[in-house]
């Protein structure tokens, strides 16, 4: 393993635990096993490391998402509600501790220092909205703008709530309420 991939992993062990704020680069770079300089050396500030680590987690969250829900059903209303049947599944998961996309956006705000990690984290969460209203359009449903942003309303309050409490209950809850609008023909 590399020593970029390494701070990679401790960054990911790290920031997806803790977020930006909380995770410093002593701890970094302790996890790593580096020194700050190596650290300071691949990737020039914590803030580009976040970035980057970013960009590897979305890599890796939209492809396993994909996997994930095209394994469920070929048909995109099965594929919908299957999102939040996975996200039922994460939230049992112990090393899942909410979404690091939204955590970021939150973290971060507006503060042009992070405009980086800002971007990765807005883009993520727009791919995951044209992946939702792909699906949207192929089921066919009626108002699939509006469709599509009630479906991502949902998602975005089940991975706040699974932050929060830490069960699956909300994941539950938001199927039933998309069950029973694909059952409405909405």
């Amino acid at each position: 393993m590399t020593k970029r991939d390494a701070i990679l992993k401790a960054a990911d062990a790290l920031f997806a635990r803790h977020g930006y704020g909380l995770t410093g680069v002593d701890a970094l770079a302790a996890e790593a096993g580096v020194t700050k300089r190596t650290l300071y050396k691949q990737f020039g500030s914590k803030e580009a490391l976040f970035a980057e680590w970013l960009r590897h987690r979305d890599v890796r969250t939209r492809a396993g998402l994909q996997r994930a829900i095209e394994a469920i059903s070929d048909d995109p209303r099965q594929q919908l509600l299957g999102l939040f049947t996975l996200l039922a599944t994460l939230a049992e998961a112990p090393d899942f501790f909410g979404c690091p996309f939204s955590r970021a956006l939150v973290e971060l705000g507006s503060a042009g220092s992070q405009a980086a990690g800002r971007a990765v984290a807005a883009e993520h969460k727009a791919q995951v909205t044209a992946w939702v209203r792909a699906r949207v359009d192929a089921a066919g449903l009626a108002e699939p703008d509006r469709a599509a942003e009630e479906i991502m309303v949902l998602y975005e309050g089940v991975l706040a709530q699974i932050a929060a409490t830490r069960t699956a209950a909300p994941a539950h809850a938001a199927r039933r309420l998309l069950a029973a609008r694909l059952h409405a023909g909405a």
